[in-house]
């Protein structure tokens, strides 16, 4: 189970922080916006089995997964933090640069405390979508020490029980991070407000 949730938190960790990257470029570079608008649609166009076959010939069982999950992730939350960006208030934009406040200062007291119950609140339950994605991934790819590399072991040994098992353990893990992410968007929400 360890294997797994590395394997899912560093396909999260890599694509969140590339989406608010890029989604945060996108939005205050407006030349850049169409070139990142064709770079997601292209990532979301992807075949996922396929890639996955190419990554394993290249990366193997360990690394696929992680990938995998990243290139269906990060358009996710690429779209979840540039549509949040689009709804800050306008005004609080043209005060701030009314009154000349650096950009650096304008991202980190404006633009990311308004979006972040938001992002945060999406990015849990892409958390938990990692998680789906990378059990999949390891499934396919037999992955050793992983939940789906357990998993296709049992299915290759008939072993039905340990299969409903992982299965069940799965669901919990899946519920507790989307869990976990609801709360840390509500404890945010009352921060921010």
């Amino acid at each position: 189970m360890g294997g797994t949730a590395i394997r899912t938190f560093a396909a999260f960790f890599a694509s969140f922080v590339l989406a608010v990257g890029f989604a945060l470029t996108a939005y205050l570079v407006p030349m850049v916006r169409e070139f990142f608008g064709w770079l997601v649609s292209a990532m979301r166009s992807l075949p996922t089995l396929a890639v996955l076959l190419i990554l394993l010939l290249w990366w193997g069982a360990g690394f696929a997964p992680v990938a995998v999950a990243f290139l269906s992730l990060f358009p996710m939350l690429y779209t979840c933090v540039f549509t949040a960006l689009l709804g800050v208030d306008g005004e609080l934009i043209e005060m701030s640069k009314a009154y000349g406040v650096p950009v650096k200062r304008q991202i980190a007291q404006l633009y990311l405390p308004a979006v972040a119950p938001c992002v945060i609140r999406e990015g849990s339950g892409a958390a938990a979508f990692a998680l789906k994605l990378v059990i999949s991934a390891e499934v396919l790819a037999d992955t050793v020490k992983s939940l789906g590399g357990m998993m296709q072991e049992a299915k290759a040994y008939l072993d039905v029980p340990l299969l409903f098992a992982l299965v069940i353990v799965s669901l919990i893990l899946g519920l507790l991070i989307e869990g976990l992410g609801i709360w840390l968007a509500k404890t945010v929400e009352r921060r921010v407000k």
